[in-house]
């Protein structure tokens, strides 16, 4: 998938219903952990400018990328187990807590079911 595609699709998820974000467990206030559903590259995913405040709280925003002009940079894997993000891969980026999150432990975080 296009990585504008992909972004159109996520930013459309995040500002559903009444233009506001709605994240995991209810909370619209604001939107913590968002989910990737395939990274770019190994070390970056490319963003758009719809994303770079999410990216920057994160402390992982990276400009003007061999990806994109903004990308999300996720070269030290998942914050909890190390897993290294792949190219094609689903991953997630908590903006709280800085961290990249494989699937798996993404969807703990976000508290979805499998």
């Amino acid at each position: 998938m296009y990585a504008w595609k992909r972004e159109l699709l996520t930013f459309a998820a995040l500002f559903a219903g009444g233009g506001r974000p709605r994240a995991a467990g209810g909370d619209v206030s604001r939107v913590p952990v968002v989910e990737f559903q395939a990274a770019d590259s190994r070390t970056e995913t490319a963003i758009g400018e719809g994303l770079t405040r999410l990216a920057r709280a994160a402390g992982r925003l990276r400009v003007d990328t061999a990806v994109g002009k903004y990308a999300v940079a996720h070269d030290d894997g998942c914050g909890v187990c190390g897993v290294a993000v792949a190219a094609g891969d689903t991953f997630y980026l908590d903006s709280d807590a800085g961290e990249i999150l494989c699937e798996t432990h993404g969807r703990e975080r976000r508290g979805e079911d499998d």
